[in-house]
């Protein structure tokens, strides 16, 4: 805080209204960069979330299709089963 000429304290104009300024700006400047940083941040757990749900539908298209062979393996065990019952 700067003293005027009479010594009452108080700004002059022209100081307070370019203290106001740069504190706008500064502030804004903050406001953006921490906007910017989330955002950033919620790309990045978004592409981690994205590649994590690529592999969770892999896997399970590959337990569909072990399922799929159980279920061929067990039917045709089951006739191999039942062919050398009818031929005893």
């Amino acid at each position: 805080m700067q003293l005027s000429n009479d010594g009452s304290g108080e700004d002059d104009d022209g100081l307070e209204d370019d203290t106001k300024v740069l504190t706008v700006f500064l502030l804004n400047f903050i406001f953006c960069a921490i906007c910017w940083g989330m955002i950033q941040g919620v790309m990045a757990l978004s592409k981690k979330m994205n590649s994590e749900l690529n592999l969770l539908r892999k896997n399970y298209k590959q337990y569909q299709g072990y399922m799929k062979f159980r279920e061929f393996r067990k039917a045709y065990a089951d006739e191999q089963r039942k062919r050398e019952s009818e031929n005893n």
